[in-house]
């Protein structure tokens, strides 16, 4: 039951911050998130969870310029890419105004970058995005559900 919880609250996250980082947006992010949490069925103590992750990632100084549409040239979500014969889905892609390319990855967990299969998906997205965009400039970059911002090499 915890790991289909863990679930929904990492699907309500996703869609909470696609719907929190779409040009216009003007809804609070409280309407965001109960929208999400109705969508997903979460209960009282999953759409704290989600709250407090959300609020994290978004209040993050090193997250948020990669959801602030004036510092991006060009983003998106849940972005398919082609990684060793398999279709996967990168959470975030962005381009920065500087021109510096970002797979981003949202894990609900304090510390992903612990996970080496975390890090290997991460080398594989970004290989997938130097296929799309020869030459230019690639990092990523986990984001935790507490709002850490971390890169990956």
């Amino acid at each position: 039951a915890r790991d289909d919880r863990q679930a929904r609250v990492g699907e309500a996250l996703h869609r909470v911050l696609e719907w929190a980082s779409a040009p216009g947006q003007t809804q609070p992010l409280s309407v965001l998130m109960a929208s999400a949490s109705q969508a997903f069925g979460l209960d009282v103590k999953a759409r704290e969870q989600l709250a407090q992750a959300a609020q994290a990632i978004l209040a993050s100084p090193g997250c948020r310029p990669f959801f602030d549409p004036a510092r991006l040239r060009w983003a998106g979500n849940e972005v398919a890419v082609g990684t060793g014969g398999e279709d996967q889905r990168i959470d975030r892609l962005v381009q920065l105004d500087d021109g510096q390319w970002w797979v981003l990855d949202y894990k609900l967990g304090a510390t992903p970058e612990r996970e080496p299969a975390y890090l290997e998906q991460m080398r594989s997205y970004v290989a997938a995005v130097q296929n799309l965009q020869p030459g230019e400039p690639i990092r990523a970059a986990l984001i935790s559900g507490t709002g850490r911002f971390i890169p990956v090499s």
